[in-house]
């Protein structure tokens, strides 16, 4: 930033907070007790960083809701591999992350799951389609939990599954 001053000699004086970029200069030519500054405009570059500063800022945000949520919340990728999975899933379920990541949610199936909602499923999110549905899975312990199902497929910018 800067700001112009009367000198009180008649002349203009810059008083320089910063230079804007690391390629301003300021030329100072003493036999002409003068100086040249020379600017770039960094506008652009500045709002790029405030929107990376704000979309640094909504990602934090986000993962606090995650972690924060009580439901469980699992993430896959295009193979169905869990890739993520927030505290609310391990208190459900007594799974740690560690335990969790690389496998598929069918760890969480056992002799009573139904093998027709398991198919149903299955079917939705190789077509790259949601889910709502009851599903009954088993914790850690072996005990039984009935989980309401809410599956959203994510696609990237050209529509590809990915998760």
């Amino acid at each position: 930033m800067c700001r112009n001053h009367d000198t009180g000699s008649g002349g203009i004086g810059v008083t320089l907070n910063r230079l804007a970029d690391i390629n301003d200069q300021a030329i100072i030519f003493p036999e002409y007790g003068g100086v040249v500054l020379v600017f770039s405009d960094v506008t652009e570059r500045y709002r790029v960083e405030q929107a990376m500063r704000t979309n640094a800022e909504v990602l934090r945000l986000r993962d606090r809701a995650l972690a924060e949520m009580s439901q469980g919340v699992m993430m896959t990728d295009a193979q169905a591999r869990i890739t993520y999975v927030n505290p609310g899933f391990k208190r459900l379920t007594g799974y740690d992350e560690s335990e969790a990541l690389g496998r598929t949610a069918r760890f969480l199936q056992g002799p009573a799951t139904s093998a027709l909602t398991s198919a149903q499923i299955s079917q939705a999110v190789r077509a790259g389609k949601g889910f709502h549905g009851e599903i009954l899975n088993y914790r850690k312990d072996g005990s039984e939990l009935w989980v309401a199902l809410d599956i959203s497929p994510l696609h990237d910018e050209q529509g590809v599954l990915t998760g």
